[in-house]
């Protein structure tokens, strides 16, 4: 039956029974709509999960809803997948399973319906509340007046993109009043509170001045509260000093003007694909991603999520690898409520990687040189999430003679395989000789 049948016979159905009253009417309803559905009309199927959610014309029952809108999902009614995702993340008629109302909203939304796009990135940031929630604070005190200090390092945990994050204590009394700031010479400081009555907790990057991170907030109630120190941008680690006080302390003056690099130019579309394929097939062969338990498949984001697609070009240049590389839509990713581990699965089912480009800020110098660091995040099932700082660099003074020497074709991998061909008609701009340098991942 096509769709436009089933929908002519769901609209008759409600036509015909919107006449009826009595209870007569609910019962014969649904009677109609479960047979439609038995045969496969995901539309009726849909009704009918309405009809159990609202107790219209049935006696409630949200369970047997969510399984009426499991066979609408199946049938590939992207809105209810979103819906039934959000059941799954509230526990509304199912047991509460974070890793399946993210499979269904991550099918919804690469189904095209936008609004399970942003339903999942108040899921992800639930999520990571509730990690930071649970971030221990050891002897780690923080008192009204009283400066303190510490220091970022790759021992702490790592939670968002790639952010060491320490977490300190800090007892306040309900209605006190106090303002927070965090201050680093070596990285910019990033700020958040959480704590009873503060729900998803305040944040903040540089209101303090400068590259200083301030909130200035009333307790609403009395209690622990957590003041919690990261960077602004992934794996920086230093010294920091922590300040709690009654009053507002003066700001400090300037902008914060910290770059990761002071690259003049941006690169070229072309250069780019090069750039990132230099980049990936280095650390494809790092023991990081050789390393553990076998899996099935790769899957290459981009952004702070990961859930921007990786491009084609950049895709089919790695088509070679084994195991196979592909976009980010191939793997669906979860944490274990457990152990707040990743579960990243690959689209056949099996374990898989999953490789985000978080930030690439690499550029060209006005001598044509090209220097530049890129940010990635490694998640692999079971195993704590890690980050990668990977130097480029490009001497342009080696890479000239390096075409003289070959006459311009062929050129060198160099560390990273940064010397592979490009797609058809990148020419030697598109990066095709030049002699990338990745290091430091």
């Amino acid at each position: 039956m096509s769709v436009a049948s089933m929908k002519r016979n769901a609209l008759f159905a409600v036509v015909f029974l919107g006449l009826w009253t009595s209870p007569l009417a609910g019962q014969l309803q649904e009677r109609l709509y479960r047979e439609a559905c038995d045969g496969g009309g995901v539309l009726e199927c849909n009704l009918l999960g309405i009809m159990y959610e609202t107790g219209d014309g049935v006696a409630q029952d949200l369970g047997r809803a969510a399984t009426f809108y499991q066979k609408a999902c199946d049938g590939e009614i992207m809105e209810t997948c979103a819906h039934l995702g959000v059941m799954y993340a509230n526990g509304t008629g199912v047991t509460q399973d974070f890793s399946r109302a993210i499979t269904l909203l991550q099918r919804a939304c690469d189904g095209g319906e936008t609004e399970a796009c942003s339903q999942l990135d108040v899921l992800f940031q639930l999520m990571t509340i509730a990690v930071l929630q649970q971030l221990p604070v050891d002897d780690r005190v923080l008192t009204i007046g009283v400066e303190a200090s510490g220091r970022l390092s790759d021992a702490d945990p790592e939670v968002m993109a790639g952010q060491y994050t320490q977490a300190w204590a800090l007892t306040l009394g309900a209605g006190q009043e106090v303002t927070v700031v965090a201050a680093s010479s070596d990285f910019d400081a990033y700020l958040r509170v959480m704590g009873p009555g503060l729900d998803s907790g305040l944040s903040d990057d540089d209101s303090g001045g400068g590259c200083d991170a301030r909130i200035t907030f009333t307790a609403p109630e009395g209690g622990l509260y957590r003041a919690m120190v990261n960077s602004a941008n992934p794996s920086e680690m230093g010294e920091f000093v922590l300040r709690a006080s009654d009053a507002p302390p003066a700001t400090a003056s300037g902008t914060c003007s910290r770059a990761v690099v002071s690259a003049t130019e941006p690169l070229p579309p072309a250069l780019q694909v090069q750039m990132h394929v230099a980049v990936l097939e280095h650390v494809l062969e790092s023991d990081v991603i050789r390393a553990g338990e076998p899996v099935t498949a790769i899957c290459v984001g981009v952004g702070g999520t990961g859930e921007q697609l990786a491009s084609s070009d950049i895709l089919s240049s790695l088509s070679g690898h084994e195991p196979p590389v592909v976009t980010s839509t191939d793997c669906t990713r979860s944490i274990d409520a457990a152990t707040s581990l990743p579960k990243i699965q690959a689209s056949d089912g099996g374990p898989g990687i999953f490789l985000t480009v978080v930030e690439a800020p690499v550029g060209r110098e006005a001598d044509g040189s090209i220097t530049g660091v890129v940010v990635l995040r490694v998640e692999r099932d079971g195993v704590a999430p890690r980050t990668l700082r990977c130097s480029v660099e490009v001497d342009m003074e080696v890479g000239v003679q390096r075409r003289a020497t070959t006459g311009g074709r062929g050129g060198n991998r160099g560390v990273g395989g940064g010397g592979r061909v490009g797609p058809a008609g990148s020419g030697t701009q598109g990066g095709r000789n030049l002699p990338w340098e990745i290091s430091g991942c």
